[in-house]
């Protein structure tokens, strides 16, 4: 008897199959600079690679664009220029045949279209990738009151 109640327990439990895994929701927050207020920013990962973000500084130049992190090899660098007026940014990473599509969506203010601060992330990877196979590009949308 205990054989077959055995032998049950691993088919029944061999049927149970594993939901997908969620990719988490990654954040993290810009602080304050100057007039402009703290900058939430959001990852939408629908790859699997993207393990964490952090908030990195800007290298100076005020072009948007993604390179390579020095010393860390699965880790990629995004920076665009934002405004005073930005409320929230989300950013999505996605794959689009052999190319992996980034693009930052940042909410604004509607009446406000100020320009000027440059923004920039640090995204660890799962595993090293090209740049030359991403395209970055950012957005803004207006704010609905």
């Amino acid at each position: 008897m205990a054989v077959i109640v055995l032998a049950v327990a691993g088919v029944v439990g061999g049927c149970d199959a594993e939901p997908e895994p969620v990719p988490p929701i990654l954040a993290a927050q810009f602080p304050p600079i100057g007039a402009a207020g703290p900058l939430p920013i959001t990852v939408d990962d629908r790859t699997g690679l993207v393990r964490s973000i952090e908030i990195a500084r800007s290298d100076g130049n005020t072009g948007d664009g993604v390179s390579t992190v020095v010393g860390r090899p699965a880790a990629i660098r995004l920076q665009w220029t934002g405004g005073l007026c930005d409320r929230r940014a989300v950013l999505l990473f996605d794959r689009n045949g052999g190319r992996i599509e980034v693009t930052v969506t940042t909410q604004s203010a509607d009446a406000c279209r100020l320009a000027g601060i440059v923004r920039a992330v640090t995204l660890d990877l799962a595993e090293p990738i090209d740049p030359g196979i991403v395209v970055f590009a950012s957005d803004i949308q207006p704010i609905q009151p």
